[in-house]
């Protein structure tokens, strides 16, 4: 999102509020991915502070690597995701009705299991999301 401030100086181009009005927090849905952040405050008399340094954060999918059949009503998936996160694993059969089965395990940094035991005698599909 594009700054109403010079970039190096923080000087405030608009005698408005920021891009984030008045809210104190931003929620984004962002796809996996790296991304750049910076910010600046604006007091009530529209004066702006520079901006801070630039960080970065890394949002990371989770990869199922693994299905396996463990018998006839076990699955065990294996996927890959962020080390030290926690993942759910959600299970539907018509791909519109979603229900959480529980959340993985992390066996080791960054390799997470999951095992399904509920029924299995239908087709079955699964979906790793971090809480």
């Amino acid at each position: 999102m594009t700054a109403g401030a010079d970039p190096g100086t923080g000087y405030h181009r608009l005698a408005t509020f920021g891009n984030g009005g008045l809210a104190t927090f931003w929620e984004l849905n962002l796809p996996a991915g790296t991304y750049f952040w910076s910010v600046q405050s604006i007091g009530a008399n529209l004066a702006s502070s520079p901006f801070a340094p630039e960080r970065a954060f890394t949002i990371i999918s989770p990869l199922i690597t693994e299905a396996t059949l463990v018998s006839s009503n076990s699955v065990r998936l294996r996927f890959t995701g962020g080390p030290g996160l926690e993942y759910s694993v959600f299970g539907s059969h018509d791909l519109k009705t979603w229900l959480r089965l529980g959340s993985a395990i992390e066996t080791s940094s960054g390799r997470f299991e999951f095992t399904d035991e509920t029924e299995t005698n239908t087709s079955k599909f699964y979906q790793v999301r971090s809480p």
